[in-house]
Order: C-alpha cells, then sequence, then structure tokens
C-alpha cells in the first residue's frame, strides 16, 4: 500500500505533465453545474474578491475576473500555472497549494470556488487542510462552491475503461483502441493507492484514462467534512445544476456544494 503522500505526488506529477497542461489551456466556457451555481451566488463574486482554486489552464479564469472587483487564481502545478499566464498575461495567477493558502492572508475574499473535482486529488488528512485553508481566506459570510465525486453513484468505469469511439478514420478509431490499453496499464500500475474505508474510497480517476488516484466520498460524508471545517450548507447540485436533498443521489457522479463562512465565528 501507497502513502498518502505517494498520491498527492502521483496527481501532481500527472498535472506537471506538458501535454496535461497544453490540453488544459484548450478548455473554455461553464459547465451546467458551474453556470448554476455561479448564478445563485452571484452577489457574492460579481464586484467581491475571488479566488479561483485549481485553475488548470484557466478555464473559469476569464468569465470570473471579467465581474470580479479581483481575482487571484492559483494551482499546485507549474506547468498548468504556465499555460493558464500565456493566456490571460494580465491576471494574477499563482503557484500554490490550498492546502497552505497562507500567502494570501486571512479574511481576504468574498467568494472562492475550486472546480474539478480538485479537491479529490489531495488524501484525507490534506483534504480535511484544504477545507479549513478556505475558509480561513474566506471573509466571514463568504461563500465557497466546490465539486466532489459522489461515492453514492453507481458509475460504471468498467464501461469506461473499455470505450471505442469509432470513427470514418481507421486512424482515429485505432488511436481510440490503443487508448484501452492506456487506460488498462494505468489501473493496474496504480493499483497500490486503492483504498477503502468507512467514510471514503481512494480510486482512479477515468478522466486522466485512470492513472490518476481520487478520493471519493458519499454526499452524507461531505456534509460532515464541510461542517467540521466551520462551513454552513446553503445548497447542494447535481452534475445538471438542479438543487438537491439529503437523500443518496445515484444519478449524478459528482456533487457541487456550496457553503459559508459564518458572519459570527
Amino acid at each position: 500500500m501507497t502513502t498518502a503522500s505517494d498520491m498527492v505526488a502521483t496527481n501532481l506529477g500527472i498535472y506537471q505533465r506538458p501535454a496535461t497542461a497544453r490540453w488544459y489551456a484548450t478548455l473554455s466556457g461553464l459547465t451546467q453545474a458551474e453556470q448554476a451555481a455561479f448564478e445563485l451566488t452571484a452577489r457574492a463574486w460579481r464586484g467581491g474578491d475571488v479566488l479561483d482554486i485549481g485553475i488548470g489552464g484557466g478555464r473559469t479564469s476569464e468569465p470570473l475576473a471579467r465581474e470580479a472587483r479581483s481575482y487571484v487564481g492559483v494551482d499546485y502545478s507549474p506547468a498548468m500555472v504556465a499555460a493558464a499566464r500565456e493566456r490571460y498575461p494580465h491576471l494574477d495567477l499563482r503557484q500554490g497549494d490550498v492546502r497552505d493558502l497562507s500567502g494570501l492572508g486571512e479574511a481576504r475574499f468574498d467568494w472562492a470556488f475550486f472546480a474539478d473535482n480538485g479537491i479529490d486529488a489531495v488524501d484525507d488528512e490534506g483534504r480535511a487542510r484544504a477545507l479549513r485553508e478556505v475558509w480561513r481566506v474566506l471573509k466571514p459570510g463568504g461563500t465557497f462552491v466546490l465539486n466532489s465525486h459522489n461515492l453514492d453513484c453507481a458509475q460504471n468505469h468498467w464501461g469506461d475503461m473499455l470505450r471505442v469511439e469509432l470513427s470514418a478514420s481507421p486512424l482515429r478509431t485505432l488511436r481510440s483502441v490503443a487508448r484501452v490499453g492506456v487506460r488498462m496499464r494505468n489501473w493496474l500500475s496504480s493499483a497500490g493507492h486503492r483504498k477503502r474505508t468507512d467514510r471514503y474510497v481512494i480510486k482512479q480517476d477515468p478522466g486522466n484514462n485512470f492513472a490518476s488516484p481520487h478520493y471519493y466520498c458519499t454526499g452524507a460524508e461531505m456534509r460532515r467534512q464541510l461542517a467540521a471545517a466551520g462551513f454552513e450548507l446553503d445548497a447542494v447540485l447535481d452534475i445538471d445544476g438542479r438543487r438537491v436533498g439529503e437523500t443518496p443521489q445515484r444519478h449524478s457522479p459528482t456533487l457541487y456544494y456550496i457553503v459559508r463562512r459564518p458572519l459570527a465565528c
């Protein structure tokens, strides 16, 4: 069994690859759930001080920075930050780790966002530290939006593993078949990261061809973790941007949480 620090190092190694950074730099636009979450919290970030965590190639930087009073984007991968700076050289984009935001002061931001299940790329202890750090840099009454893998959802990862995209181009079809072998090799090589406890599971994320070990927990467990960090829950959205209750969400592979740092601490 590998250690928690190995999990973090493995993920950072993936996100530091030049090819990975280049691919993330091609992405733009918001997901349906992000659009819904941004509208629900618009009073906090439009004209406010915004912290964008896990910016990748800068996908969310422009729409947030355009309407914020101030904007800071951070990512723990230097390659990602470099790619984002190429796109948006005028923005304040920094290399940084969500588990230690000491360089950003305290009670500075009205609104913070952590995209793409980014919090799931660190281990259990690091996750708790990350939530406490975001709480600390938010102003009292500040809002935090994040999403996390939903363990309540029964995902068919074998379907993702064996998926082949047929094309009129034989070369594209062959490349798709070859990716099945890449996914299987990654799944086998990162098997040592897999872990199951009574609160969470560590398993490979299909989004990175099964190379990236990610943290999965139920909606109830995520609510517990947010409360333990001092946050108050405002809303939970499914992958389609619809509000959901406390019952297990079997259909949504990720859930979006909208929480606040209370005014009185």
